[in-house]
Order: C-alpha cells, then sequence, then structure tokens
C-alpha cells in the first residue's frame, strides 16, 4: 500500500459523516412533516406560540341528548341538530355515518336523562367507537 496523506483521510472522514448527517436530517423533517399533515388530516390543529413551541388543539363539539317518546335526538349546545335514534347504540351510530370528523364531548350529567339511561348511553359510546372495553365497577370520566 502506498502513503496515506493524513489531510485526505480527514477529508473523507468529514465528508461521510457530513453526509450522514444530512440524510439523518432530511428524514427527521420529512417524518415530522408527515406526522404533522396526518394529525391535521385528522381535525387537529397545529399551531405555534410566542415560544416558537407547537401547540395542538382538537376541535370538539359538545352535544346534548334529548329523550322525546321512544327517540333519542342529539343537538349541540348551540341547539344544532346532529342526529337521532331509537336507542343509544343507533344514534351513536348515525352521528357516526353522519359526522365522521367530527369529535364529540358528551357531559354525563344529561338534563333529560335518569342515571340508568346514562350508564347506558356511555356503554354504547364503548361500543360504537370501540375505544375500549368496560369492565365493572370501573370509573367513568
Amino acid at each position: 500500500m502506498g502513503d496515506i496523506d493524513i489531510g485526505s483521510f480527514l477529508f473523507w472522514v468529514f465528508t461521510i459523516w457530513a453526509a450522514f448527517k444530512l440524510g439523518e436530517i432530511t428524514a427527521v423533517s420529512r417524518l415530522g412533516r408527515a406526522l404533522l399533515n396526518g394529525l391535521e388530516e385528522n381535525g387537529v390543529k397545529i399551531t405555534r406560540n410566542q415560544d416558537g413551541a407547537l401547540e395542538f388543539n382538537m376541535e370538539e363539539t359538545y352535544i346534548e341528548i334529548e329523550k322525546v317518546d321512544t327517540q333519542y335526538f342529539a343537538y349541540t349546545e348551540a341547539g344544532e341538530f346532529l342526529g337521532q335514534g331509537a336507542d343509544f347504540k343507533g344514534l351513536f351510530e348515525i352521528l357516526k355515518v353522519l359526522h365522521p370528523d367530527k369529535n364529540f364531548r358528551l357531559n354525563k350529567d344529561q338534563k333529560s336523562l335518569t342515571a340508568i339511561e346514562v350508564d347506558e348511553m356511555v356503554r354504547c359510546i364503548f361500543e360504537v367507537y370501540n375505544d375500549k372495553e368496560l369492565k365493572n365497577g370501573e370509573n367513568r370520566k
């Protein structure tokens, strides 16, 4: 083998290291951009505060459930009609179909519902939206 010039060796080590770092930065940047785009497509609003940090805000609509005879009606707090069903499961299935991009929040203290109906409503929410199984005695928020 011939003589190795230390300057050439350091140049190539630095070049390879710089290329690796550039590729790493590019990959992380693309991954971050894809993640933020995916969040925005699913209803999460992303903004920067004064410090430059990202803030994530999910659009939520609070709904109220009203029982009239044998039907359940869902309204926004502003009174906008969202859907109706003969039972809670039917109501939440209709809401899921009619408003797939909306995130709903529901207060357990519904004026026109009994405690038994509220428990049934919570069970149906988990069943329709399949978030998780409720176990007997589990606290509900």
